[in-house]
């Protein structure tokens, strides 16, 4: 077995709140963590410049109980079409704050789509995995 393969990688179920989550890190035995995984995402656009990580730093931000907060969806996705179109996708299983972070992402959206001068913005949650397949190719141009 890898650094990377752990005996039973399904740990908790999609519709429950996480109780353990594993943590895996290059050259470490995999270690089992109580509570939910951070959410990660690596994305670069090699047209564009980053920080010295690699990242864009990209969050939209958003008020729960009087505190703001940030919100880094999943996936940032460029589409191919003739005009410049991203999406942003979320994969759930639970999160409680669910309603919360939809409904920043769909005013971020709106507000950049209104600017006008950085492409159209769409968002979109799946919570399962064909649901991916089925929502990109929904979006190719006829």
């Amino acid at each position: 077995m890898s650094n990377f393969e752990v005996p039973s990688p399904i740990l908790s179920s999609p519709f429950e709140e996480p109780k353990e989550h594993w943590w895996i890190l290059e050259g470490q035995p995999a270690e089992r963590r109580p509570g939910r995984r951070p959410a990660l995402y690596f994305y670069r656009d090699p047209k564009r410049e980053t920080d010295e990580r690699g990242g864009l730093g990209f969050a939209i931000p958003y008020l729960h109980n009087g505190q703001m907060h940030d919100y880094q969806p999943d996936f940032i996705i460029r589409l191919e079409t003739p005009e410049e179109r991203y999406l942003l996708l979320e994969t759930k299983g639970y999160d409680p704050l669910e309603d919360v972070k939809q409904a920043a992402a769909e005013r971020w959206s709106a507000a950049v789509n209104a600017e006008g001068s950085y492409g159209r913005w769409s968002y979109a949650i799946v919570r399962r995995p064909e649901q991916v397949k089925d929502w990109l190719d929904a979006s190719r141009p006829t």
